[in-house]
């Protein structure tokens, strides 16, 4: 083993990618048909999210060596990360159709799906998932999230239950029990959701709006009202208002004890009547 291969070897162990990269490239100039050079260097620069130049070696160990099912599963989220969606398609199928039990295959090909909007065919590939590998790592969220685009709320709330005990601390998954909690009327279970995952920054605006629609549903007006005014706070362009071409912010959301929303915009001057 060349010396640069040695130092490339222990940077990749210590997780020092950029300097494995470095070594690594030395490496290959001493041996361009080694293809576990060509590995260190895609998983190398997988982990530093640069995705293209992954693709391109994970594509060189399948050029230089014997087809392995991890490197196809890494070229495919490689494409997947680059938005290739049909090249990443054509990786999962060739891995499918290789190891047909697997269950990374079928959750991976659903990962394409869901980002291109196929939801029935990512819920197929989940629910195969399902069958080879139940404890499949974060299996419950991705069926829930799937349902939920399909409006399928109740089989989303059963899913999105169990990657709570999973995950209790995730955020999305909070999230998608606050929401789902309140789709099919548990309120309470709702509020303190979401309550969990309110930073009070741009990102919260959306839990304070399905916070702020339980509380109203529960006479909680008052601190419903609360929570109107943080939406406004945190992002007053939440509700997309357009006058005469021009989309205005919030000032105020108030709260109506018959449980309608009045909403009160700012209007700049040169829209006014």
């Amino acid at each position: 083993m060349s010396y640069y291969l040695k130092e490339a070897l222990s940077q990749y162990e210590k997780g020092n990618y950029a300097a494995a990269i470095d070594f690594a490239e030395k490496a290959l100039e001493e041996e361009p048909e080694n293809d576990a050079i060509h590995v260190m260097l895609a998983e190398s620069f997988f982990a530093l999210k640069n995705f293209a130049k992954a693709a391109e070696h994970f594509t060189a160990v399948l050029n230089v060596g014997e087809i392995n099912g991890s490197v196809l599963i890494f070229l495919g989220m490689s494409h997947l990360h680059l938005g290739l969606l049909e090249e990443a398609l054509d990786d999962f199928n060739k891995f499918i159709k290789l190891f047909p039990r697997r269950a990374d295959g079928y959750y991976s090909r659903a990962m394409v799906h869901k980002a291109a909007g196929r939801s029935i065919e990512a819920l197929a590939d989940l629910k195969r998932t399902a069958e080879l590998e139940s404890n499949f790592p974060n299996l419950q969220y991705y069926l829930a999230e799937v349902n939920i685009t399909l409006e399928r709320y109740d089989a989303a709330y059963r899913q999105i239950k169990k990657a709570l005990k999973e995950n209790p601390d995730y955020e999305s998954v909070n999230f998608f029990f606050g929401f789902l909690s309140y789709k099919l009327g548990y309120y309470k279970e709702s509020i303190a959701a979401l309550s969990k995952t309110i930073y009070l920054d741009e990102k919260s605006d959306t839990l304070l709006y399905y916070r702020m629609l339980a509380k109203k549903e529960l006479k909680d007006y008052k601190g419903a009202q609360e929570d109107a005014d943080l939406l406004v706070k945190c992002n007053p362009y939440f509700f997309k208002i357009i006058k005469k071409g021009r989309e205005v912010p919030l000032v105020k959301i108030v709260v109506k004890e018959n449980g309608d929303l009045d909403m009160r915009t700012d209007v700049p001057d040169d829209l006014k009547d």
